[in-house]
This record gives C-alpha cells, structure tokens and sequence, in this order.
C-alpha cells in the first residue's frame, strides 16, 4: 500500500535531508537530524522486510513501485544539499529506480553518489559503478532481444558516468555492446553513427571476446560501404573523339553552310530570250544570237555588252 505523506511532511523531509547532508562532516552532528536519518533508514528496514516476503521477482518490482514515491522528498533534499554525505537510503533506492526502469532518476542519484565516492550497503556485492553499468546493461539488452528499442540516451550517459570507474571487462563490454546497438536504432542511420557503433562492437570485443559482437561487426561493416559507396558519385570517363566514317553523312552543321566558293544558280543563268528581244528593239539593234562562249559569262557583261552595242 502507498503511502501518502503531506505537503508539510514532505517539506519536513526534504529540509532534514539537507540539513543532515550540510552537518555530515561536522565534529558533533545535530541529534535530532540525525534521528530523522534513523527514521529513513528503519522505514527502508521495513519495507524491505515487505519485499522479503514475496518470492516473484514481478511482484517484488511492483511493490517497489508503490513504495518509491515515499522517498522522493528525501532524494530531492539529498541531491539539492550536495554535501555527498554517505547515504544508506540513497543508495538502496538508486537500485530500486533502476528495477523499476526509472533510468533517468537512477542516473541523476547515480551521478551524485559516483562524485561524493559513495558505496552501497554490504548486502551489495559489487560497486555502485558496476551495479549501474551492469544492471542497466542487462535490461537494455533483454529489451533488444525482445524487439523493443534502446534507450540511447539512458546506455550514452551511463557508459559516460561509468567511464572512469573500475569494474570487469566483462561489465564494460555489455555496456559497449548496448551503445552500439543504440547507435544503429537511431533514423536516420547516418554514416557517421554506423562508424560509431561499429567502434563501439570492437571496443567490446577486446573487452570480453565472447560478448556475441563478431556478427554485428560485419554486418555494420557491410552496411556501411554499401551507404559510402551509394553516397560516391561514379568518376566520369573521359571523352574520345570519334573518327568520320568513310562516306558517312557530313556534318549537319556544315552542309547547311555554303561553300565561300559557290554561287547563286541565278547568278550563271543566262538572259531570257524575250527580254534581250525587247532591249535590242528598245535600241533599234539588229537581233542576232549572241556568241556561245559569251552565254557563259556574268549577266554584267551582258548588259555592258549591250550598252556598247547602243
């Protein structure tokens, strides 16, 4: 069952986180702050006793569902305070958010409690680190296997918070392996995003030879010359003038344009019988046929010839 805390119970909470934070390092600790961290953590003791009781690990999330919005005062003052005093409580429900497939909460505790150097409590066997590498890794993979996509946000921002902390090659290559998978659900898949995965699967491989990336890795391979080589135009192939073919038809360019040397047929045709009939009888000159080598000659002969004939 949920319960459900008041407005001034949850600005009470939210004020004795902070306050608890800010006094953590000092030499003699407010008791009555103190006492209110007690309470926090004998309610977590509680409620985990609750858990305890069921054996469906189905349930059990759902349960941690309805216990979680208890606690949000108290994150909200512990993450505001940032003091980064070690927190029992804050850590236990970085794990819950995280079972819950509350990423993005998980990784802002996540980032707060990986900067102040917190640790989980001993029932942990593992780092903080590795528990949200691992654990987010596992659920974005199971995700993949089942058809659903990745979260590329979530994977990216916690192989970056992860990146410089210690944990198995075996963990890091998971988390590799579900950047690299994200990477390639991202649309539209660009050149320089299959580039990156494929990094990604490699970087994997040298961590952990048996992470199952050796397929991803040829077929991105593949992928990727086949978008780079659509993506490059052919060279083009240089021109090689054609020979005329012997009697092939002339250029169409130069048939139309005459020859500088020939002339208008007009212009070798002779005078018409009739009209030099009517220039001769304009003259009073005698008719007679003209000379045959003279047919032959320009028309302005002619009539020069016939003006000297006047």
């Amino acid at each position: 069952m949920t319960r459900h805390l008041t407005p001034a119970q949850r600005h009470l909470q939210r004020h004795t986180a902070a306050t608890l934070q800010a006094q953590a390092d000092a030499a003699q600790p407010d008791r009555a702050h103190a006492t209110a961290y007690e309470l926090q953590l004998m309610q977590l003791a509680e409620d985990r006793r609750r858990l305890k009781d069921i054996q469906s690990i189905e349930r059990k999330i759902e349960l941690k569902a309805q216990l979680l919005p208890a606690y949000d005062a108290w994150i909200d003052g512990t993450l505001s305070a940032n003091h980064g005093a070690q927190d029992e409580v804050l850590t236990t429900l970085l794990v819950w958010h995280i079972d819950c497939a509350n990423y993005v909460r998980a990784l802002d505790i996540a980032e707060y409690a990986l900067r102040h150097g917190l640790v989980l409590p001993d029932r942990y066997e593992r780092s903080l680190a590795c528990v949200v590498a691992e654990e987010i890794a596992d659920t974005q993979l199971k995700a993949h296997d089942a058809g659903q996509p990745i979260d590329y946000a979530v994977v990216h921002r916690t192989l970056v918070l992860t990146l410089t902390h210690d944990m198995p090659d075996e963990v890091r290559a998971k988390l590799y392996k579900a950047n690299g998978l994200a990477l390639l659900a991202l649309d539209p898949a660009t050149a320089d995003t299959l580039t990156q995965a494929i990094e990604h699967f490699r970087r994997a491989h040298t961590l952990h030879d048996k992470s199952g990336v050796k397929k991803l890795i040829e077929t991105t391979d593949r992928t990727l010359k086949k978008m780079l080589a659509a993506a490059t135009p052919a060279p083009a192939q240089p021109g090689v003038p054609r020979e005329p073919e012997a009697g092939g038809p002339s250029d169409p360019q130069k048939s139309q344009t005459p020859s500088p040397t020939s002339t208008p047929a007009t212009s070798d045709a002779p005078p018409p019988e009739d009209k030099l009939s009517e220039d001769q009888k304009a003259t009073g000159t005698k008719e007679t046929p003209p000379p045959e080598d003279k047919l032959s000659e320009d028309p302005t002969s002619n009539s020069t010839s016939t003006g000297e004939s006047a």
